[in-house]
């Protein structure tokens, strides 16, 4: 398929998935495909694209189907020349996407498919430092690379706050992963290991967000931990865990304690926890003199 009109406006908008297995070639002109599926065959490729020649696969609501989905040979680098539609925030711009495969075995029956849409992600938890675009990647379960890096490209005025302080985030589906880096201006990097079905990339400096564990189990606002029995003059210790899931340092308040005399700070956490991946600890002790609940 070559497309061939005026370079910078709309050539042509699909009405239905579209499978292409020798070339797409954008010569002049923008290739919408609208709430459907492209799909670039392990033996095809693309040409000729660039801010004025590209393809728009915008998953913003109107075209949530919308992808550019190519099956993969081999492991290697592949582009995908995309780009939202007029109705974005910035009316229609190009944000190229590439994913690097390594590792892994490949048939050329699985693939995977991107599109984009120039809002904050979602579910993006940074309320001063982030950019409005995010990536959306989806793969089938056949595709299983050892490890996968994604670069992406930008415009100034997606934008908020201090573009310096931003790292590129993953999305699992359930969580942000913390295997972001801050990458250069207009650029997002990150290297991924964990494979789900659907991810997506953005850039942020996602707020702290604290979690308590005692041991394997988390404890949220307003849950209760049980003590184990403990006989009078016997006294029983308890670890609690403070974690900081998000980005930026968490900082906290001195500990206080209110309630049963029987209870006590043992030790008490330090603060700040540094982000994204800092913790603290903090015990408590149970040191009953009567006896009761």
């Amino acid at each position: 398929l070559t497309i061939n009109r005026t370079s910078g406006n709309i050539a042509a908008v699909l009405g239905s998935t579209l499978t292409i297995n020798t070339a797409l070639v954008l010569s002049n002109g923008i290739l919408d495909v609208g709430n459907n599926i492209l799909a670039i065959g392990a033996a095809a490729n693309i040409s000729g694209a660039s801010s004025t020649n590209f393809i728009i696969a915008d998953c913003s609501a109107p075209t949530p189907l919308a992808s550019v989905r190519k099956f993969i040979p081999a492991a290697g680098t592949y582009t995908f020349p995309i780009g939202d539609n007029t109705a974005s925030a910035d009316g229609m711009q190009y944000a190229p996407v590439s994913i690097t495969l390594t590792g892994g075995t490949y048939s050329g029956l699985g693939y995977v498919a991107f599109s984009v849409n120039d809002v904050k992600d979602p579910a993006l938890d940074a309320s001063t430092d982030y950019i409005t675009r995010y990536w959306e990647m989806k793969r089938p379960l056949t595709l299983s690379p050892t490890n996968y890096q994604i670069n992406s490209t930008y415009y100034p005025t997606d934008v908020v706050g201090n573009e310096g302080l931003c790292l590129s985030n993953q999305w699992s589906g359930s969580a942000w992963l913390n295997n972001g880096v801050v990458s250069a201006a207009n650029t997002l990097t990150i290297d991924c290991t964990q494979l789900v079905a659907t991810t997506r990339v953005t850039k942020g400096y996602r707020d702290p967000e604290i979690n308590v564990t005692q041991g394997a189990t988390n404890y949220l606002t307003a849950s209760t931990y049980t003590f184990a029995n403990t006989g009078l003059g016997n006294f029983t210790d308890v670890v609690f865990t403070i974690q900081n899931l998000g980005q930026q340092n968490l900082n906290l308040a001195a500990a206080t304690l209110t309630g049963a005399s029987e209870y006590s700070i043992l030790s008490a956490y330090a603060s700040p926890v540094l982000g994204p991946t800092g913790t603290t600890t903090f015990t408590i002790r149970l040191y009953p003199l009567t006896a009761g609940t």
